[in-house]
């Protein structure tokens, strides 16, 4: 087959900013229905005019041009758009956050504002040429300096000229009071009124060359967009390809969208004290539901088998998802001590654990509204401790490394799993370099004493490694916090992330002798902020004096050591400002309570050695809301 035969035509360009204006005029260039609403605030617009005044790049626009049309938006931030006289819309489908800061500010027509705008201010904007930059008024009707001129002006030479005359007349009634005998050129208000009307022509000229690159994207196979525009993304901001399915699952616009039941999960969930949910585990839970490949969707085929169905089944599905997932997340929190879903290894093991429960709620006849975040708590003792062993076999294996086609075995077998009268999850294979080990098979267990299914301790702190994640995981797990300390931990979490976890020596103290630099890097070196998190906010300076004062023979202090994993001998080598034998003691200590720890869910051990972790994280593990969807 020649690949060559269904690429798209790929027509990269540069417009100005008045040809963007014509085609929104024209109704020819639209947001695509799966696009999310505006989020951007007053700030983010002001420096993106910022941006363009100064003449830098603002990222380049890609806009999906099909031959049939499909469902758009009729309104793009503050405006109404027409419908298009011929021809077929583009759509926006990275960039929609910038194209309609720039239209809505440009075009905006404040004499008519629809009912339903939330911010009608936002798109008021001014240009200040006393101090060369971008402002909203402070209220509707405050009386703004001289120097200040509405943005949609500088674009239209008719309402700058008129500006113009404006800022003259204002400056001569209120400056020219008493210099009757001055030359006109030599007036102060003539000369305050060139300057400004000098940056407004700079300003001017600045929106009326600025070039716009973007890339149009021609093409009607729908499985070639959602995967180019996927892979276009990943470099930046991700496209959410659930958006994508709700374009083609609900052309229509009935009834609730996918996406905005996979939006109301994750808020739901971060609600509940959880932290950020990667909306992808929801999105190939349902995929799993419809019986599609969560990795490997036809998206035509899709397209077509969904004309079919009902946005009732849809919607039901979704919902029988959300119950699922949130009933994972309970047993996660409940029965692993899993404070946040920041220290969670791999979202695959939560799908997993989520297509377990769901299915193991129908096995128990619950009808769909019976279906909450209850379903795990019917589980018989012996069942829930085999799920845990298995969950946590799982985390330190590995297996959901990345392996598209291991991750939906795995997933699947789950499901079949959960139909049986008394689950031993026999069946789920763990697979290490290749070999597959059964976790209840009697050959296997036999391998189990040759094979290490867990990679070393790791080496380097580096959240962004999973290894270092369920390490730091499990020993939060032997905390054994109660409810209310398991909630604070993860609301401290939640909020700071990273900073949750505080170095313990620094290589730039002063008079320090010199500490080998790989136990400075070594997890040994970070503890996580027990101080910070009573006081709500990180503590800024490493942890190294506030645990030299602990005493080991008074209890709270004892406690908190232990929790460190500080022994007594490390805490007095870090009182006697020996780190190096501090550190080495308390990597040691750390590595046996974690082989201690696998020991007692049935996993043998790695070597002993530390080794460097594998990175498989994002580097932003930040809570900051997506800006191009």
């Amino acid at each position: 087959m020649d690949y060559t035969d269904n690429a798209p035509e790929v027509m990269p360009q540069v417009v100005l900013i008045r040809t963007v204006l014509k085609w929104v005029g024209q109704g020819v260039l639209r947001a695509a229905r799966f696009q999310r609403p505006f989020v951007w605030n007053r700030a983010r617009v002001v420096d993106l005019f910022d941006s363009i005044r100064k003449q830098y790049p603002i990222g380049t626009l890609l806009l999906w041009v099909p031959q049939e049309r499909q469902p758009s938006r009729d309104t793009l931030g503050p405006l109404r758009l027409k419908e298009p006289r011929v021809g077929v819309p583009k759509l926006i489908i990275d960039g929609q956050q910038r194209l309609t800061s720039i239209v809505g500010v440009l075009l905006f027509d404040k004499n008519n504002v629809p009912d339903d705008l939330e911010d009608p201010g936002m798109w008021s904007l001014w240009y200040d040429a006393d101090e060369l930059r971008f402002r909203h008024a402070p209220t509707p009707d405050a009386t703004l300096p001289a120097s200040w001129i509405e943005v949609p002006a500088l674009i239209n030479a008719t309402k700058l000229q008129d500006a113009t005359s404006e800022l003259r007349a204002r400056l001569e009634r209120e400056e020219y009071s008493g210099q009757m005998n001055l030359p006109l050129s030599e007036s102060p208000w003539r000369k305050r009124s060139s300057k400004i009307e000098r940056e407004w022509q700079n300003a001017a000229d600045a929106l009326a060359n600025y070039q716009l690159p973007l890339v149009e994207f021609h093409t009607d196979d729908l499985k070639i967009a959602v995967e180019s525009f996927a892979r276009l993304n990943r470099g930046g901001q991700k496209l959410s390809v659930d958006q994508m399915w709700s374009a083609l699952t609900n052309p229509s616009g009935d009834g609730a969208k996918l996406a905005d039941l996979i939006d109301a999960t994750v808020r739901e969930v971060k609600d509940l004290g959880y932290g950020r949910l990667d909306r992808m585990a929801m999105f190939r839970l349902i995929l799993l539901e419809l019986g599609h490949d969560p990795f490997r969707t036809d998206w035509n085929l899709l397209a077509e088998k969904q004309k079919t169905k009902t946005q009732e089944s849809m919607e039901a599905t979704a919902r029988r998802c959300h119950a699922a997932l949130l009933s994972a997340l309970q047993f996660l929190r409940e029965d692993m001590a899993l404070p946040s879903l920041r220290l969670l290894p791999y979202n695959g093991l939560l799908v997993a654990l989520a297509v377990y429960l769901g299915y193991r709620a129908r096995v128990a006849k619950k009808s769909d509204a019976d279906l909450d975040i209850d379903v795990a708590r019917h589980l018989s003792n012996d069942e829930r401790e085999r799920l845990v062993r298995l969950s946590w076999r799982l985390a330190f294996a590995g297996f959901l490394d990345g392996n598209p086609s291991k991750a939906t075995a795995i997933w699947r077998l789950m499901g079949i799993e959960a139909y049986n009268a008394t689950p031993k999850f026999d069946r789920i294979p763990i697979v290490f370099d290749g070999v597959k080990l059964h976790l209840t098979n009697t050959n296997a267990e036999n391998e189990l004493e040759t094979v290490a299914l867990t990679t070393p301790f790791p080496s380097r702190y580096e959240q962004r490694a999973a290894r270092l994640r369920v390490s730091l995981w499990a020993t939060m797990a032997r905390w054994r916090l109660d409810e209310a300390d398991m909630r604070h931990a993860a609301a401290f979490i939640n909020q700071h992330g990273a900073e949750a976890w505080r170095p313990i020596s620094s290589s730039r103290r002063r008079g320090a002798p010199l500490v080998d630099l790989r136990l400075r890097q070594s997890p040994a070196n970070w503890a996580f902020d027990l101080w910070g998190m009573s006081a709500g906010l990180p503590s800024q300076a490493p942890l190294r004096e506030r645990l030299a004062a602990l005493d080991p023979t008074n209890a709270e202090d004892e406690r908190t050591l232990s929790r460190l994993q500080i022994s007594p001998e490390a805490l007095e080598a870090l009182q006697n400002e020996d780190e190096e034998e501090f550190l080495q003691l308390r990597e040691k200590r750390m590595i046996d309570e974690e082989r201690d720890f696998l020991t007692t869910y049935g996993i043998t051990p790695p070597d002993r050695t530390p080794q460097p972790p594998a990175i498989d994280h994002p580097a932003d593990d930040s809570d900051l809301p997506e800006e191009e969807i």
